[in-house]
């Protein structure tokens, strides 16, 4: 729906390591991502975890390797989304384990999200 292809985009935009592949463009139940994480890695890991992860871009058009396509259905829930998004950060850690990484908050208000990084 609009609704939860909006929520689930806003919410993987507010972890900092997705961002609108189209800024200035509207969407209604799918949007597309660039993001600095390895697409196939990513789709893969959610993959195993229940979810269809999105469709690499970069398959299909020159110089979008680094962009994801997701949607939300009907049928998916809040929750349901908020678990995606949460699976999606796990993998995200696994792929820094012993790695020292450093965030940088440089939107008004982005400190209650760091806070619960």
């Amino acid at each position: 729906s609009y609704a939860a292809a909006h929520y689930l985009c806003d919410e993987l935009v507010k972890t900092g390591l997705f961002a609108p592949a189209f800024p200035d463009a509207p969407f209604l139940k799918e949007c597309a991502l660039r993001t600095t994480l390895p697409v196939k890695a990513l789709q893969a890991h959610l993959a195993e975890k229940g979810y269809m992860a999105g469709i690499a871009l970069g398959d299909y058009r020159e110089g979008m390797d680094d962009c994801i396509l997701f949607c939300a259905t009907e049928r998916r829930t809040k929750e349901q989304i908020d678990e995606a998004v949460a699976k999606a950060g796990k993998v995200i850690d696994s792929w820094y384990v012993g790695r020292p990484i450093l965030l940088v908050s440089i939107l008004n208000g982005a400190f209650v999200f760091m806070a619960d990084i």
